[in-house]
């Protein structure tokens, strides 16, 4: 396990980018690459997305605070 909140956030991102580079869709990670084409559209499609990216800031946020807050 990584131990230092920067340790964390570098572990968590890097294995990100591996993901994205990773050939596994067109136009690399799908959830980065719809989001903008989604974002000015209403709808369930976009609010899945949002979700989505919302739900990935606070894991890096918890990832990152100080434990035992």
């Amino acid at each position: 396990m990584v131990a230092t909140p920067t340790a964390r956030l570098r572990a968590l991102t890097e294995h990100w980018i591996s993901y994205a580079e990773t050939p596994l869709f067109t136009g690399g990670c799908f959830w980065a690459a719809n989001l903008a084409d989604f974002d000015s559209r209403p709808g369930q499609v976009r609010d899945a997305l949002v979700r989505h990216h919302r739900d990935w800031l606070a894991r890096l946020a918890r990832r990152v605070a100080p434990r035992g807050r």
